[in-house]
């Protein structure tokens, strides 16, 4: 009877304005990592013009955008620590104030060496949150709420994506950086109001802290008392033995636990594969780049804004059809655009190449439509999606230390490709480019729909106990 909620509360939700509240102060976090994202967009182009004070090579413009994903190595790492020791809240604050570090480095840098330190700072805070805020958000939301808690990440992640673009294409670079921090010293207000989650201060035996930090994502004494019992059972049920915490021991006993390496291996191919190499990462490294190689009938900064300002649109307007909408389908439909859009892009520059397309002048708009159908797809679900995933899948105690390791896999793979992106372009064009993007985005939808669970409606409890059922079977 203990894991049935009592019939009296039903699926009431309680305190639903300070659920989101928390959600929204951690998810400013990721409205930074997206203007960081897009930094490097605009940002490079003024770096080349003559009138730039800081004048810098390709090779040096590669290492600029790829540095981002460096400093990841180590936020993917300080991310899963301070999560899992200090908490998911003091995580992002130290995100926060990091990311103001970063950003006055690189507004004020006299040279770009310490532009590069700032990127690399910047680097680590993106890595690092996007290890707490799946999973501070997961642990203070109910079920009824979850859907649009969790679409917060993106949400802010796309419109600081596109803020970025238009304070690029508005202002010079240095002022458009420094305009960037009214958003984590928002963050910072945010979350120094916010509570801890339950789950992490039960699992350090903090209880009366649990009890004030219940009360105020709750509120109501029932609903605090059943979701507190049920926290209790499910922390001392996947509880592992402390007293051999050292991290290879660790890293061994998960290794033979399948209720981890089953969704750890399923986020892991979510994040590197589905994020990675379905064309995202290269326009956000090198939008305008891009849109300047496709000679546009109009300027590419522009161009950049609008398109970054429509993804952010069509993600606040269709976040509550998706939060109301099973995973499965959801991931699916928009990751059919994901698959449309490179392949659309590949052969659009394949036919340009051989000049088959000189006699339609109109047909310029032709990358411009495609990237249009990726951000549509981006923001209708595929990436909210994959990173509700990754808050929900993992179990309960090892999820700071599965994030992270996932983390540090995604940021290895990343780096190599933001960095060769420039090299791989001038050796197969984009058209190669993106028909690689196209075909292992293809392959891996494939698969995806005979792994990927569906966990619309469970709390984290009841994931759990998903896959604990599933290893209960295969292994009688």
């Amino acid at each position: 009877m203990g894991g049935t909620v009592p019939c009296s509360l039903g699926p009431q939700t309680h305190n639903r304005k300070n659920q989101i509240f928390g959600a929204l102060s951690a998810c400013l976090t990721m409205a930074v990592a997206g203007t960081c994202y897009s930094k490097s967009s605009v940002v490079l182009p003024q770096l080349r013009s003559e009138q730039s004070d800081i004048i810098i090579t390709v090779e040096e413009g590669s290492w600029f955008a790829s540095m981002i994903v460096l400093g990841s190595f180590l936020g993917c790492v300080l991310g899963g620590f301070t999560s899992d020791f200090f908490g998911r809240r003091i995580s992002l604050i130290i995100d926060n104030i990091t990311f103001i570090i970063s950003l006055f480095l690189i507004a004020l840098a006299p040279n770009f060496s310490v532009m590069l330190v700032g990127r690399f700072l910047e680097g680590v805070s993106a890595a690092s949150c996007l290890v707490s805020i799946p999973i501070f958000v997961n642990e203070i939301s109910q079920p009824e709420v979850k859907g649009f808690t969790s679409s917060l990440n993106m949400i802010c992640y796309t419109t600081g994506f596109a803020f970025m673009s238009i304070l690029g294409a508005m202002f010079p670079w240095r002022w458009a950086v420094g305009i960037v921090l009214i958003i984590p010293l928002t963050a910072l207000v945010g979350l120094g109001i916010s509570h801890e989650t339950p789950v992490w201060l039960l699992r350090k035996g903090r209880e009366d802290a649990a009890l004030r930090s219940m009360t105020f994502y709750r509120g109501n004494e029932e609903v605090i008392k059943w979701e507190m019992e049920r926290t209790k059972r499910s922390i001392a049920d996947v509880n592992i033995d402390r007293d051999e915490s050292s991290l290879l021991k660790m890293a061994k006993r998960l290794l033979r636990r399948p209720d981890f390496m089953k969704p750890f291996l399923i986020v892991l191919g979510l994040v590197t594969i589905m994020i990675d190499c379905s064309g995202l990462p290269a326009f956000a490294f090198y939008l305008v780049p891009i849109l300047q190689e496709s000679n546009l009938p109009i300027d590419p900064y522009w161009c950049a804004a609008s398109l970054t300002c429509y993804r952010a649109f069509i993600a606040i307007a269709t976040s509550g059809i998706v939060a109301r909408c099973h995973r499965r389908p959801v991931f699916f439909a928009s990751g059919c655009a994901i698959i449309f859009s490179s392949g659309s892009f590949s052969l659009y520059y394949l036919l340009d190449t051989h000049h088959l397309l000189d006699n339609f002048p109109w047909i310029k708009w032709w990358p411009v439509l495609s990237i249009f159908v990726m951000y549509t797809g981006f923001s209708c679900g595929y990436a909210s999606v994959i990173y509700n995933y990754q808050g929900e899948l993992m179990p309960l105690d090892t999820r700071s230390f599965g994030s992270g390791l996932i983390g540090l896999v995604d940021n290895l793979f990343l780096f190599v490709l933001a960095k060769s992106i420039p090299s791989l372009t001038i050796m197969i064009g984009l058209e190669g480019l993106f028909s690689i993007f196209f075909i292992v985005t293809s392959i891996s939808m494939i698969l995806s729909y005979f792994y990927l669970p569906e966990t619309f409606g469970l709390n984290s409890e009841e994931i759990g106990d998903l896959f604990k059922k599933r290893t209960v079977t295969e292994n009688p």
